[in-house]
């Protein structure tokens, strides 16, 4: 991030050249990052133990709830029906290098 005053202006410089924008020193945007499984389970009751293992992964994430509120969690990063995501915001410069990014809000974060 531009922190001094030459960077300031500089990064305002930039993105006024590129798209006549006065006083802008990044660009934000978020996005939904899916979360998959590396591969497809065949067997119902694996395919429940990897959900459940899924469920507790997201719950460590979640600050240390307690096991009883994997559903909970599941509905915090699911956006669709058995679409899971997280919520990532970006700021880049005018020359589209990330300056900032954060990735710690689960997919049903608005």
């Amino acid at each position: 991030m531009p922190n001094t005053v030459d960077t300031i202006t500089r990064a305002k410089a930039a993105f006024y050249q590129k798209a006549r924008l006065p006083r802008v020193t990044g660009s934000l945007d978020c996005t939904h990052i899916k979360i998959v499984r590396k591969e497809p389970v065949k067997d119902s009751k694996k395919r429940n133990i990897l959900k459940k293992l899924q469920y507790l992964q997201i719950h460590e994430v979640m600050n240390g709830l307690h096991s009883e509120h994997a559903g909970t969690i599941k509905k915090c990063f699911e956006i669709e029906k058995a679409t899971f995501s997280i919520n990532v915001q970006t700021i880049s410069s005018a020359n589209l290098q990330i300056l900032d990014i954060v990735a710690r809000w689960p997919g049903s974060t608005h």
